[in-house]
């Protein structure tokens, strides 16, 4: 399957209170600092959802053995969303420059954009990427186990929060 410039991709989740900043920040409690966030969509899962939608389009050119990571990210939080609401994450792609595929990314909630920017993936062969990265962290990262494709996808997948996230292949429509 080929990838074609304007190709988008759609991936809608529903805000919980782990993907607030104060919920974010209370996984990493410290007595010194008040941690004063509010509870609503934080800008990090923001972007974690804007690159699903680009991962995702870049599956119909990956090999079996290959995935793709995020390598840039220029990304503007416009307005807050609350727990409990709806958000949509839309990727445009705009081509292959070098080595990276670049896209064009949005969110939405009901009230209109909360988000946008540009985000660039390449496409890495996963298992050559995590042996060199093994033999940096001698073979065993914190929290991670082994390190193998399934162990860190896994992990990052159900750390974002985002493995249950359902998608089209429509673009938003305003």
């Amino acid at each position: 399957m080929n990838l074609s410039v304007g190709q988008m991709e759609t991936v809608t989740y529903v805000v919980t209170k782990d993907d607030t900043a104060h919920g974010l920040s209370s996984h990493w409690k410290d007595a010194r600092y008040a941690d004063a966030y509010l509870d609503v969509f934080a800008t990090i899962r923001m972007i974690a959802l804007m690159e699903l939608a680009c991962g995702r389009l870049l599956e119909a050119v990956q090999q079996p053995d290959e995935l793709s990571v995020g390598v840039e990210v220029n990304v503007r939080h416009l307005a807050p969303t609350p727990v409990g609401v709806v958000v949509t994450a839309t990727a445009t792609y705009l081509g292959y420059d070098g080595k990276l595929h670049r896209f064009r990314v949005e969110a939405f909630d009901p009230g209109g954009k909360i988000g946008d920017g540009e985000h660039a993936r390449a496409i890495v062969q996963a298992e050559r990427l995590l042996g060199r990265r093994a033999e940096t962290l001698d073979a065993t990262v914190t929290g991670y186990g082994p390190c193998t494709v399934e162990s860190r996808t896994s992990h990052r997948l159900s750390h974002v929060g985002f493995a249950a996230a359902q998608h089209s292949h429509a673009g938003y429509d305003a």
